[in-house]
């Protein structure tokens, strides 16, 4: 839906109706310059797939995934790899009953310092 719009800094899509979603996978990839983002009203319960759902979306400093219901979530591959921005992530009751795969969830979340 937001593939790639990395010129994209502040979006509020409290308002946008996801309850008969299944898949979110690479929702928000490729939003580089994405540090705002408002997920207090999405609807998660029938979503299978979250793979690439923050890939590379390095800008976000903060996540309030609190209100995310994760119980039919098959794959969270890669979700926040390259979130190298990402100080805090809320997380409020994942559940992962169907979970199958997890691989790189975190990968690259790390700001590469020279001393």
């Amino acid at each position: 839906m937001f593939y790639w719009c990395n010129d994209l800094k502040n979006l509020d899509i409290s308002k946008l109706k996801t309850d008969n979603v299944e898949s979110m996978s690479n929702m928000f990839a490729g939003c580089w310059n994405l540090y705002n983002l408002n997920l207090s009203n999405f609807k998660t319960h029938n979503v299978i797939y979250m793979d690439s759902l923050f890939f590379n979306c390095y800008a976000l400093k903060q996540l309030n995934l609190s209100k995310f219901n994760t119980k039919k979530v098959k794959t969270m591959k890669n979700m926040f790899c390259g979130c190298e921005g990402l100080k805090q992530i809320i997380i409020g009751n994942f559940k992962n009953n169907n979970l199958e795969d997890v691989s790189h969830m975190f990968e690259k979340c790390y700001r590469d310092r020279k001393s």
